[in-house]
């Protein structure tokens, strides 16, 4: 009997870590990748450092607006930085719909080229902060960025 407890406790313990590892350390990393002189359009490079998608669900600058334009870009397409977002050759997707698989890295440690998103915002004042609200296996997470 007492054997038949020290294995449920033991269980449980590892439960608790797996839970923890899984579900309460955020898995987005989020750096400047670019930003214009005036500050108005910014490129976030977005890394996922889980095993599922994760999926955007907010974004907002300077602590409290939404950005004029707010799009992914990435999967292997060449970044740009932009004010317009129509430029030709690069495919801009709606970060609401398009969920970021876990980054792929190279035997070397370095992120595989054909891999990793960007988020790309345009706002009619300069960008000083990003926020990001996302989801990670139905929970929910935020991420801050300050543009210096």
């Amino acid at each position: 009997m007492k054997k038949k407890w020290i294995i449920s406790l033991i269980a449980i313990v590892i439960a608790v870590i797996c839970a923890y590892f899984v579900l309460v350390q955020p898995k987005l990393d989020a750096d400047l990748a670019a930003t214009t002189g005036h500050k108005k359009s910014v490129v976030i490079d977005l890394d996922n450092g889980g095993f599922h998608d994760i999926k955007l669900q907010k974004v907002v600058v300077n602590g409290k607006t939404k950005p004029d334009i707010a799009k992914l870009q990435g999967d292997g397409d060449n970044i740009v930085i932009s004010d317009t977002f129509d430029e030709k050759g690069v495919n801009f997707f709606n970060y609401k719909t398009t969920p970021i698989p876990p980054t792929k890295y190279e035997k070397d440690g370095t992120k595989s080229i054909d891999t990793g998103y960007y988020l790309s915002l345009h706002d009619k004042s300069e960008i000083h902060s990003v926020d990001i609200t996302y989801t990670y296996l139905g929970k929910t997470f935020h991420s801050g960025l300050t543009i210096n």
